[in-house]
């Protein structure tokens, strides 16, 4: 997953200018860099840009604390924006897993600005645990 080996990560990731530069059990490290594709119409760095990198580090730092043979997807995120952002600097979401059960799993991610060390957003998430062998090829296997 850091490598970018994963199914569709790099695609996404490389669009976003963003990577995952760390994951261990129940946590993962998520950097990106906003340019000017990442922009809103007004000329600021759109949510959905912080968004997907809070959405990376939480899912990812549940993923990593998942048994074998199992996968998730988000379910809910709650993000909260708590200043704008500058295009062209860096930032990392450190996500971390607060409870694992069966069926769901709960993180947090905070997002900082890495020269400042200021946070600058911050998210909730639930993810959804299932068994990757019902998962072939993106559609759900009768088996």
């Amino acid at each position: 997953m850091v490598s970018g080996n994963a199914p569709g990560v790099a695609g996404m990731l490389e669009t976003l200018n963003q990577s995952v530069t760390d994951v261990s059990f129940g946590k993962c490290l998520a950097e990106g860099v906003p340019g000017p594709s990442h922009c809103n119409p007004h000329g600021t760095v759109h949510g959905g840009w912080y968004m997907a990198l809070l959405d990376s580090a939480a899912s990812i730092a549940i993923f990593s604390a998942l048994g074998p043979g199992l996968m998730s997807s988000t379910a809910t995120i709650e993000v909260k924006l708590l200043r704008p952002i500058t295009l062209g600097k860096a930032y990392r979401a450190i996500g971390e897993t607060l409870s694992v059960g069966g069926r769901l799993g709960h993180s947090r991610a905070d997002m900082i600005d890495i020269e400042t060390g200021e946070r600058v957003a911050y998210a909730l998430a639930t993810c959804s645990i299932f068994s990757r062998q019902k998962w072939v090829d993106g559609k759900k296997s009768t088996k």
